[in-house]
């Protein structure tokens, strides 16, 4: 990763930012499932949405800043499993939405918020990470497997 990235949680402020990187993500979807997913008029997300994000005590939402200007996000919270009597109620970190600027990728940026978001999940004593990939982002599940594959923890005692 360039030494000029940074990682921080998101604030308010970075609302404008955080709705043209949706706005990736979301037409990235519509793109690769057009019969799931369809594109629609700005804002990306509500302002009381991502603020329900920003204030949630068992989450957290992380930008990558290069150059006064963000590159990145993902979202993390505090989760639990189903309710079906095979799981056991063990509470895990829950990775919602990740996605990096179109003309940044493949320079870091993604695995360092990744890491990041680990490092929150195992504060919080979170010992798994989930998440959903749809198998048409081609590029999100290479990442993913080459990711998760390299850590330890993510295996099954």
């Amino acid at each position: 990763m360039s030494a000029s990235v940074r990682i921080r949680r998101a604030t308010l402020d970075d609302y404008d930012a955080l709705c043209r990187l949706f706005h990736q993500l979301d037409e990235h979807h519509v793109q690769a499932l057009p019969t799931r997913f369809q594109s629609f008029p700005p804002p990306a997300r509500p302002r009381d949405l991502l603020n329900t994000k920003l204030l949630n005590p068992d989450g957290a939402v992380f930008v990558a800043e290069a150059g006064g200007e963000l590159v990145g996000f993902l979202d993390v919270w505090k989760d639990w499993p189903s309710r079906a009597p095979m799981f056991k109620q063990v509470p895990f970190a829950h990775l919602e939405n990740m996605v990096v600027d179109a003309r940044r990728r493949r320079q870091g940026i993604a695995a360092a918020r990744l890491a990041e978001a680990r490092r929150w999940a195992a504060e919080r004593g979170l010992n798994s990470l989930q998440l959903k990939v749809y198998s048409a982002n081609t590029s999100a599940v290479s990442f993913y497997e080459k990711a998760l594959r390299a850590d330890p923890a993510d295996k099954a005692p």
